[in-house]
């Protein structure tokens, strides 16, 4: 709905308005001029017979004809043929109309019909203003809806790449809260086994974050609304008996579910306009696309997650047969996979990173599948042929793992995971930043539990050791800057608990 108070020539275009005149004018033999709601009249008014100066400006009846409550009512100059008819837009006046007549007369039949031609002419310009009022409006929801889809498209477009719940509900709080500024937002979101919902994100305007919070099936208002389905604005939530009060104040609270088919996911919440305003259906209608696309992007990422362990716990069970053949590295690549995490968050990199890297880890042994068994399980030191056949395991990992379409990205770093800092290692002799970051990571790695894991020709040795051994090697086989990750990490004690 346009926001009111309008001018005249927010609602008539000034040409259009001035062919108005030119008619109304020519048919009836009138002066007219228009003002506007503070007395003033509009710029260049058309007049077939010039007003005398007193006309414009007489006080008495502009005040009292902007002050006409009633929009029937035709005002009349005591002395002069001049009358005044209040002109409205959806009951507020936004002007006066004022028409002078040629000559005075105080034949009553000759007022009354002066009297009709004023309403007339009054009606056929309010009829103008009234259709610019409406044009006015569908143009506005026009443009309104227009925001609205781009609005939605740019959410959908930030959504579709997404699979991580955190950062769904981020980029979500992030649009509500710039379409609807409000006090405080929070999205809550159902667990799906005991249908308790949990925050996700609880933060006022400035982004501060409140305190976490767990709300049962159908408790409190918000509760009700993931129960039911329904969305609720409630303009005083001290007057719901169902209110639980939060951490923080609030006075009036919409609440929306994000629903997928029958099945609710959670809410968004948003408390106390930051105008002070009523929350309106138009807010709802808002937020409503907006939890409906977000559920999408929710449920999309659950079997997204879910496809992802089910892939997980396939490569663990390929990597644990693997490692099974020989007793001595049983568990090796978990515990590769966990200190590989470990370090690469120590190097600051992102979530995904650091998940691809595990992955990577894990996976950093399975060519020795096509390692004979006497060559893998010899106690003893192997002779120069079975070491080059040794060496071979990173290529075969690559054949195996480059059939896979989503182990593309980390071919290459299990392929280069031997190379040495000095360029010493295998398969390619690579050297410094040539070798991948990722395979840096996982050389630390290797190399820890190797030193910290029995062997059929020794024990294995205390971490401390290790630490010892791995700094050695620093700048030679390994890469300084993880290796200062490493040290770090194993100072904070980030290594304790690794499966065995």
């Amino acid at each position: 709905m346009t926001t009111l108070p309008l001018k005249i020539t927010d609602l008539i275009h000034p040409e259009r308005l001035s062919k108005f005149m030119n008619r109304a004018t020519e048919s009836h033999a009138v002066s007219l001029t228009v003002l506007d709601s503070k007395g003033q009249p509009l710029p260049a008014p058309v007049e077939r017979v010039p007003l005398p100066a007193e006309s414009h400006g007489d006080p008495d009846l502009v005040q009292r004809g902007l002050k006409e409550k009633n929009p029937d009512r035709v005002l009349r100059h005591p002395t002069l043929p001049l009358y005044a008819a209040p002109l409205f837009c959806q009951g507020v006046s936004v002007g006066l109309l004022l028409v002078r007549f040629q000559k005075d007369s105080t034949d009553p039949k000759t007022r009354s019909q002066e009297e009709r031609e004023v309403r007339q002419i009054r009606d056929h310009l309010q009829d103008l203003l009234d259709t610019g009022y409406e044009l006015l409006n569908l143009s506005s929801e026009i443009v309104r809806n227009y925001e609205e889809l781009a609005l939605l498209y740019d959410l959908s477009m930030k959504l579709s790449a997404q699979s991580d719940l955190e950062r769904i509900c981020q980029i979500v709080a992030d649009e509500v809260q710039s379409v609807l500024p409000a006090k405080n937002l929070s999205i809550l979101l159902v667990d799906a086994r005991t249908g308790v919902l949990n925050s996700k994100i609880s933060v006022d305007r400035d982004g501060h974050r409140h305190p976490p919070f767990q709300l049962e099936p159908g408790q409190g208002i918000t509760g009700r609304v993931a129960q039911t389905g329904q969305p609720l604005i409630v303009c005083d939530v001290g007057q719901d008996t169902g209110f639980i009060p939060a951490s923080y104040p609030i006075t009036s609270l919409l609440s929306v579910p994000m629903i997928l088919g029958r099945k609710t996911l959670g809410t968004i919440n948003v408390s106390d306009k930051l105008d002070g305003k009523e929350f309106s259906t138009y807010d709802l209608k808002l937020i409503l696309a907006i939890a409906a696309e977000a559920a999408v992007a929710l449920e999309n990422a659950r079997l997204f997650a879910e496809v992802k362990d089910l892939f997980l716990s396939t490569v663990k069970s390929l990597v644990m047969a693997i490692d099974a053949k020989d007793p001595y590295t049983h568990l090796h690549s978990l515990r590769v996979s966990e200190v590989s995490s470990i370090l690469s968050d120590e190097l600051g990199l992102s979530p995904l990173e650091v998940e691809q890297i595990k992955l990577a880890a894990l996976l950093h042994d399975v060519g020795k599948i096509g390692v004979p068994e006497q060559v893998l399980l010899k106690p003893d030191k192997l002779s120069p042929r079975e070491w080059e056949e040794m060496k071979r395991h990173p290529l075969h990992s690559v054949q195996i793992l480059e059939q896979v379409r989503q182990f593309s990205h980390i071919v290459k770093w299990v392929r280069h995971e031997h190379e040495h800092y000095n360029g010493a290692g295998y398969p390619d002799g690579l050297k410094d930043e040539a070798i991948p970051l990722p395979s840096r990571i996982i050389a630390v790695a290797d190399a820890f539990d190797a030193i910290t894991s029995d062997r059929y020709y020794r024990k294995g040795r205390p971490e401390e050791v290790a630490v010892d051994i791995l700094q050695k090697g620093s700048g030679i086989q390994f890469d300084p800057d993880v290796i200062r990750a490493f040290v770090s990490a194993h100072r904070k004690g980030r290594f304790k608990g690794l499966p065995i």
